[in-house]
């Protein structure tokens, strides 16, 4: 889970998906609070890239309802903040940049 504002924390939870998605263990995206602007890379960004390497692997990029606004990525699921409260209760397995 990505909430943190701070662009290299960004991007290391980018990384991590996206390395975890490459090898045994699936990590969805999810992103909470001041985060939102991980959706809006820079293009031709590293960040830009891991968001395209996770979509084409299938990854779900999910959205609390409270953080989004118009600038949401096109790939990303906007979930009502009790549905994202409930995926990070139930999550298996959880790493908060």
């Amino acid at each position: 889970m990505v909430r943190s504002p701070d662009a290299e924390l960004q991007l290391q939870g980018l990384r991590t998906a996206l390395s975890l998605s490459l090898g045994d263990r699936q990590a969805d995206l999810l992103v909470a609070g001041d985060a939102i602007g991980v959706l809006e890379p820079v293009v031709g960004s590293e960040s830009a890239h891991c968001l395209d390497a996770l979509r084409q692997v299938g990854r779900a990029i999910e959205v609390d309802e409270l953080a989004a606004h118009s600038l949401v990525h096109h790939a990303a699921e906007v979930l009502p903040h009790d549905e994202f409260v409930e995926r990070l209760a139930t999550a298996g397995f959880l790493q908060v940049f």
